[in-house]
């Protein structure tokens, strides 16, 4: 649990820039179909395959999604265009994910040289119909020199949406170590409404972030959040004491 929380974390750090990473893939929240390909392994052609979709988002940006068909019952899947460079490390693969309960999702890198790596957790399988659920899955990239990647997604027999992905180098390094603010506590988490947050240093300023890190709230001067606004879920706090130390912390939003 600790060992998923820390990526889960790191990549969400990496993204608002606290680790100086970018998120590696191009319209990451499918703004159109732009950057991403429907590809058939059998016999299915033009939107048999999938298609962007801009009836229905994840997300409140007035964004699409992409749709994964899935006919003729083939392994038809999601390419990302724009193949990019890797190196030997472990990566953190986050997306969301709409289909039926059961149903089975499998992410996967395709690397030149190296064939299909694929997620050290395994296949993803949806637990609920007709909900967004978020996916995220580490890979190890085997020692190779000057290779790219694309990544993919697929499914058989049923249709799923996907939405909001991102793909970012896992640091090695744990959440406390960017943590210089002692003391600090966030109560109570979860949360439904009011979000205290105690600490030795007066607060200068919070920031609270998604797991797509976008920023979704921002106060000066307060020791408190009111985020029953926020949509269920876990963010990210990053606190500024009066000093400019920089502390980030994890909360779950629940209904």
């Amino acid at each position: 649990m600790k060992k998923n929380y820390t990526l889960l974390v790191c990549s969400v750090l990496m993204s608002i820039g606290l680790f100086g990473q970018t998120n590696l893939l191009l319209n990451p929240t499918f703004t159109s179909g732009a950057e991403w390909n429907g590809e058939a392994v059998g016999g299915c052609t033009g939107a048999e395959i999938g298609a962007y979709d801009s009836s229905e988002t994840n997300t409140a940006d007035g964004s699409g999604c992409w749709q994964i068909n899935a006919c003729d019952n083939n392994n038809n899947r999601l390419q990302s265009a724009t193949a990019f460079a890797v190196d030997m490390d472990n990566y953190t693969f986050t997306f969301y994910v709409k289909g039926t309960a059961g149903q089975i999702v499998t992410p996967w890198f395709f690397v030149t040289g190296s064939g299909n790596i694929l997620p050290v957790e395994g296949d993803y399988t949806i637990v609920n119909t007709g909900v967004w659920e978020q996916v995220v899955r580490t890979h190890d990239i085997p020692a190779a020199a000057n290779v790219t990647a694309r990544i993919r997604l697929k499914t058989v027999d049923t249709s799923i949406k996907v939405d909001d992905v991102s793909l970012v180098l896992t640091s090695s390094l744990g959440v406390d170590d960017f943590s210089s603010i002692e003391k600090m506590n966030l109560f109570p988490n979860p949360v439904s409404d009011m979000l205290s947050i105690k600490s030795r240093s007066e607060i200068k300023k919070l920031a609270v972030f998604n797991l797509l890190g976008q920023k979704v709230m921002v106060k000066e001067n307060t020791n408190s959040l009111n985020v029953n606004k926020l949509k269920p879920g876990t963010y990210i706090l990053k606190i500024v004491d009066e000093n400019d130390a920089v502390s980030t912390k994890k909360f779950i939003k629940s209904n």
